[in-house]
């Protein structure tokens, strides 16, 4: 499938008035995808091509499909005794990402019920577990063959999200561990040479300290590649002073234990939702001051900055708000790349300069 330019000049040409640039070229190259079958389903090529042509201007080069069932309900992904029907739209993101040639992570099973059974009795816990191992087996299993014939699919994005309240006894431990152990060697055997990836965040329930100590067990023992820590920001888990201490003690887990690490940035701010109120959960776009503290923040442990996330709080569609955004960080884009651009020439006239004289020295 190919998609118009047009689609893409139009993305670019709706930004005619970019505000000031700041100091730091900094940019998102990753974000988060949310494909919610009521809305996703009625979106025409056109949206989805647009949102691409976003993702090119901001430089994004890494995707997650956040899940590819939910609920085992209006599965983007439905599987069960037969073999599963591709929804449109997710064949449409893979082919969107195979052009732009952007590294598509993918979901498996997301559970709305997910912290409630957590946090129920060891037993419990144990069987929801293995019950839920063996959905996103499952799910993998029928799903791997449609997504090793794109080129863009890079690897596994395990949907349960670690915190670091519910798994602070032993006994619990250990069963998420064995957990992240059995699904990670399975996906790795159906899909080898791609990468798992999976996310935490803190609610500041461990000190520090204990962070490095508990994400060190677990990836120590677990085949996961890849670890994205949300900074938290958005919900208020964290504030911006305690954030370092968090990141770093991470980090540090994720350098002992030889895994890929990067900050999740959150581009948004809760209005609504526990627990502010009682509201369902809402949020807008967070002000680009306190967004660009985060990213300064995250810099300093992240090779690379993710945004969670830019289809929704971050493009020209989302409102003026996201608007604001995307202009500010188009502007910082083009200054990366002008700088990048720079660079080369410099070091293209010092090398060709180098030659020269070493041609004269041998005459």
């Amino acid at each position: 499938m190919v998609f118009l330019a047009s689609a893409c000049d139009w993305a670019d040409e709706r930004q005619n008035h970019p505000p000031p640039l700041h100091t730091n070229p900094l940019h998102f190259s990753g974000t988060f995808l949310q494909l919610v079958p009521e809305a996703h389903s009625q979106w025409t090529q056109t949206q989805w091509a647009r949102l691409f042509c976003y993702f090119r201007t901001l430089g994004v080069k890494q995707l997650i499909i956040q899940w590819s069932a939910f609920n085992d309900q209006n599965s983007t992904f439905p599987y069960g005794p037969g073999l599963p029907v591709i929804r449109p739209e997710l064949k449409t993101v893979l082919e969107l990402a195979d052009q732009y040639k952007i590294k598509l992570y993918v979901g498996l099973n997301h559970d709305a019920g997910y912290w409630k059974r957590i946090g129920l009795d060891v037993h419990s816990v144990k069987t929801y577990l293995q019950n839920l191992n063996e959905k996103n087996v499952q799910l993998a299993r029928i799903s791997t063959p449609f997504l090793q014939s794109h080129r863009s699919f890079s690897g596994w994005y395990i949907t349960d999200e670690i915190d670091d309240v519910n798994w602070n006894t032993k006994e619990k431990r250990e069963l998420l561990i064995n957990y992240l152990q059995s699904l990670s060697s399975q996906l790795h055997q159906l899909t080898p040479g791609k990468k798992i990836a999976l996310s935490g965040f803190s609610n500041a329930a461990l000190s520090p300290e204990q962070m490095t100590e508990f994400w060190y067990d677990l990836l120590s023992r677990t085949p996961i590649d890849v670890i994205l820590f949300q900074d938290g920001v958005g919900v208020h888990k964290l504030t911006l002073e305690q954030l370092p201490a968090y990141v770093d003690a991470v980090h540090w887990a994720t350098e002992f234990a030889h895994k890929k690490f990067y900050v999740i940035v959150e581009v948004f701010q809760q209005i609504a939702g526990s627990p502010i109120n009682n509201q369902p959960f809402k949020a807008v776009p967070a002000p680009l001051d306190r967004i660009l503290k985060q990213m300064k923040i995250a810099s300093l442990y992240s090779p690379e900055l993710w945004a969670f996330s830019i289809p929704d709080y971050m493009t020209p569609d989302a409102g003026d708000d996201a608007r604001h955004l995307f202009g500010y960080f188009r502007a910082q884009r083009n200054l990366a790349q002008a700088i990048d651009r720079y660079n080369r020439n410099k070091r293209h006239q010092h090398n060709s300069l180098s030659s020269s004289e070493a041609i004269s020295s041998a005459n």
